[in-house]
């Protein structure tokens, strides 16, 4: 009986520690952050927000009705350098263009490539 009781007070020496309740408070690492350096951060994160929507356009296309007509779009537009990726769906004859950072395609441009294709557009807009 002595041997369970010595170990059970080893035991609770031991894990004490571990249930043991303490009165530090942890330091609060928001507190640290002036309310200037909030502004800041959320303007950083308006101005990423606006730079993803500037960065990609839809276009609208008349004409297409095959897998060609897809192809040779994406070959028209993959000449640009402005141009990271394109996606066109077919169903809905809509153009996903996204640009390099700093890069874009004005309206006219985009309309020019697209009736260089043999197609039209019928509408171009922002995300």
């Amino acid at each position: 009986m002595k041997n369970i009781i010595i170990t059970a007070i080893l035991l609770l020496s031991f894990y004490q520690p571990l249930f043991a309740k303490t009165n530090e408070k942890r330091p609060n690492i928001e507190a640290k952050v002036t309310a200037d350096e909030k502004k800041t951060i959320a303007d950083d994160k308006v101005t990423a927000d606006e730079s993803v929507k500037e960065s990609t356009k839809l276009v609208q296309i008349n004409g297409m009705v095959c897998a060609f007509c897809v192809d040779n779009l994406k070959k028209v537009f993959s000449k640009t350098e402005a141009v990271d990726s394109l996606d066109i769906d077919l169903k809905t004859k809509l153009l996903t263009l996204k640009f390099k950072p700093n890069k874009s395609l004005k309206d006219d441009e985009i309309k020019k490539f697209v009736k260089d294709a043999g197609y039209s557009v019928v509408k171009i807009s922002n995300p």
